[in-house]
Parts: C-alpha cells; sequence; structure tokens
C-alpha cells in the first residue's frame, strides 16, 4: 500500500483534528512509507532534470533592466558576483546578478552565470513563479542574445535566486569575434515575467440537437408583402441566444431568388457573451408531398449582431410562384430552421487553483471555505496525481493544516 494511500485511510478513519505528532508517528510506523517518502521527494524535489539553454537574436531591449559594464577585464577572472541596483519589474524589486567568471559552487565553473534575485517577497506570497530571460548584446549583430530555457523559475522566500550558472562558456563570451564584448564593455539585461495563477476557465460544450432548436415560420399572403427588401420573423431561444430568421421574397443579388437568412440576436440574461458556433438546416416545406427543399449551413456568429447568415438563393422566384410544385399553396409558404449544434459557453473558477489557493493559505481559509469534508479525500488525491502538487498535499498531511476544521459535515466541498 502506497503512502498515499495510508494517508487516505487514515483521513476516512479519524477526524482532520489530530495533532502533528500522532499523525507523524502513524505514517513512520510503516516501513513501507519511509521509502516511498524518500523515493518522492527525492524525485520531485532534490533531482530537478537539466534543460538546455536556448539562445535566440532579436531586435528589442529587454523589458526589465538593462547595464553596461565597462572596462570589464578589470573583473572578468573574478568569482564574486557584480550586483546591480535594484530595478521594479512584475510587482516586485530585483537585482540582476552578473558572475564574470562562473558561479563555481552550483556548477558555474568555465562559464559567466547570471541570475535575477528577488528584494521583496510578500507576506502572503508563498510561491513567486516567473519566466526568465538574459540577455547579452551581440555587437556584430546589432541585435540581443537572449537566453532560456523554457521552465518556469520558482521564487520564494527560501529561494531568492534564479538564473544559470553555465549560460555561456567565458572562452567564447570573452572572445571578441563573437561580439559579446565590444573593446573592454559588454551591455546584460534580463527580462522578467511573473506567471499570476489563472482565476477563471471557460467551457464550451458544443451541443447536438439542443432542446427546442426547431422554429417553423408560416407565411401568410406571400404576395402582399411589400416593398421591403427583407422581411423577419419573431424571435426564438435556442442555447443561450436569441435568433430569427430573414428573408429576402425577391432575392439580394442578381439573380432573382428567394434569400433565408438566420441571425443570432442577443444574449439571455446571465449567459456569457461569446462567438456562437451553430450548425443550421433551413427548409422550405413542400405543402403537397416531402419535396422540401434543404440547406444545411455552419457559422461562428459573432457577440455583434450580424446580417445573418444562410443561403441568397433557397429557390428560384420562378419555381416558387409555381403553385403546382407545392411550395407556395395559397399564398403562403412555411420556412423551418433546424440548429443542429450550438455552442453554450461558462464561465467559472479554475477548480485546481482553487485548491491551491486554500492549500496556499490554510489557517487563514480553511475553517471558511473547506467546511464539507466528506470528499476531501478525493481532492487531496486529485492534487497528488500531478507531480507539482505534491508538496502541497505532504504540507497538508504532515503540518496538520487542517487540524481546527470540523470534518463532520455532509456534502460538496463548498464552492467560492
Amino acid at each position: 500500500m502506497t503512502l498515499f494511500s495510508r494517508v487516505l485511510l487514515f483521513l476516512k478513519k479519524k477526524s482532520f483534528s489530530i495533532a502533528v505528532s500522532s499523525l507523524y508517528f502513524y505514517i513512520c510506523k510503516s516501513h513501507f512509507c519511509l521509502p516511498y517518502i524518500y523515493t518522492t521527494l527525492k524525485s520531485t524535489i532534490f533531482c530537478p532534470k537539466k534543460f538546455i539553454i536556448m539562445e535566440t537574436l532579436r531586435e528589442e531591449a529587454p523589458s526589465s533592466y538593462l547595464m553596461k559594464l565597462v572596462g570589464f577585464s578589470e573583473v572578468k577572472f573574478s568569482h564574486q558576483p557584480y550586483e546591480s541596483a535594484d530595478f521594479d519589474a512584475a510587482g516586485h524589486k530585483w537585482r540582476l546578478i552578473f558572475y564574470p567568471a562562473g558561479k563555481v559552487e552550483e556548477g558555474g565553473k568555465d562559464h559567466i552565470s547570471i541570475y535575477a534575485r528577488v528584494e521583496n517577497v510578500g507576506a502572503s506570497e508563498m510561491q513567486i513563479d516567473v519566466e526568465l530571460k538574459f540577455f547579452l548584446y551581440n555587437h556584430n549583430a546589432k541585435k540581443y542574445s537572449v537566453f532560456q530555457d523554457g521552465t518556469v523559475k520558482h521564487y520564494s522566500k527560501e529561494k531568492k535566486e534564479c538564473g544559470f550558472a553555465q549560460m555561456l562558456l567565458r572562452s567564447k563570451f570573452n572572445d571578441p569575434k563573437n561580439g559579446y564584448t565590444d573593446g573592454d564593455a559588454c551591455i546584460v539585461g534580463v527580462e522578467i515575467f511573473v506567471i499570476k495563477p489563472i482565476e477563471k476557465v471557460e467551457r464550451v460544450v458544443f451541443t447536438q440537437n439542443p432542446p427546442t432548436n426547431k422554429f417553423t415560420w408560416k407565411i401568410s399572403d406571400f404576395s402582399k408583402l411589400g416593398d421591403k427588401k427583407y422581411h423577419y420573423s419573431d424571435e426564438f431561444v435556442v442555447g443561450e441566444r436569441k435568433w430569427r430568421i430573414k428573408i429576402s421574397p425577391k432575392g439580394d443579388k442578381k439573380v432573382r431568388a428567394l434569400s433565408v437568412y438566420v441571425q443570432a440576436m442577443e444574449y439571455l440574461p446571465n449567459a456569457v457573451a461569446s462567438t456562437t458556433y451553430a450548425k443550421l438546416k433551413l427548409q422550405l416545406m413542400n405543402q403537397k408531398n416531402t419535396n422540401h427543399i434543404e440547406k444545411r449551413v455552419f457559422h461562428f456568429f459573432s457577440r455583434e449582431k450580424e446580417d445573418g447568415y444562410g443561403t441568397s438563393e433557397l429557390i428560384s422566384v420562378e419555381d416558387l410562384n409555381d403553385e403546382s410544385k407545392g411550395y407556395l399553396v395559397e399564398d403562403t409558404i412555411v420556412l423551418e430552421t433546424t440548429l443542429l449544434c450550438v455552442t453554450e459557453t461558462k464561465v467559472k473558477l479554475c477548480d485546481m487553483c482553487k485548491y491551491k489557493f486554500f492549500l496556499l493559505n490554510p489557517r487563514q481559509h480553511a475553517k471558511s471555505h473547506w467546511k464539507k469534508k466528506k470528499n476531501m479525500h478525493n481532492h487531496l488525491l486529485q492534487l497528488w496525481c500531478n507531480p507539482h502538487n505534491r508538496l502541497y498535499v505532504f504540507g497538508v498531511v504532515f503540518l496538520g493544516l487542517f487540524d481546527n476544521v470540523d470534518a463532520s459535515a455532509e456534502g460538496e466541498v463548498y464552492q467560492i
């Protein structure tokens, strides 16, 4: 039985108001658990993967900070860092740390090393996720060399520096032929982008054959509609929007034909105003037999009112006026539209971010938001499936973050 299975079994049997010491004793009693704890921590914390640092060129200077070192040869063999003045970027204060001869203790021998250090971490910030790009101006290309490894750096109160110990070989950097130095000067920069947790998720469902998706428009006294170019049906509701049919009895093109379109109108109350996809079936009903004229179209309807989408030539005026064909009977035609598929959109709080929010602020929010505990172990299991979330689960289990929460309540987890 794995560690987490044992923890879940324990949580089912015991109250969440357990002391840290007793839970620790319970877990450590099993000789199966300790190796698993060690293996998990080793794989998730102590053995990070090594990523390749990529170098690209661009004309734009870094958006966060840039510094020029003049007389650089004086310190190019120094393993001590040069720390820039502090600067503001992404809501925090930072310093650019430059090791001309590499940060040897982190494997930077024979390389130049560059780091970005955060100077202020908010009291409520457990972790700051950052995308870092470091820059060297290439005097040959007249562009900036951009160095990045495609990973997200995790800053915290315990870890305030992140960067590259082996950003570039010193021999390559110091060779004037490569353009990183100009005489006795070099230009170093950094671009910092803080990744904030996603707050909302949009869910778009393509609903096949939604309820009440058929609308029939019977037009009497068709020949007396007048000279108006367009005529409109009553509005009808399908999905989260109102719709209507628009016709041009004599056509809106050079060809004399009945033109039929469907327009997407306003949204229902509380509906999300986003693009609406619709697959339509337009029919001119034959009132003498089943030889209906049918046209199928699909379209992404925008949020704004459009002219409509359909066909400009459903049937020629000559064929329509020929009563023997059965489409115009007693000066009446019957149009029918069926929405075979429409999209319905919902926007809600991201569940995974919501769980992380609780776990990162446990004592402040546990009582007020985790009121219903019946399925607590399921939510911890969902978090455990992602290796990046396992430290949070360890925090909940080992530190007793929910030690004062009433676990007797029934039902689902409280939703914000």
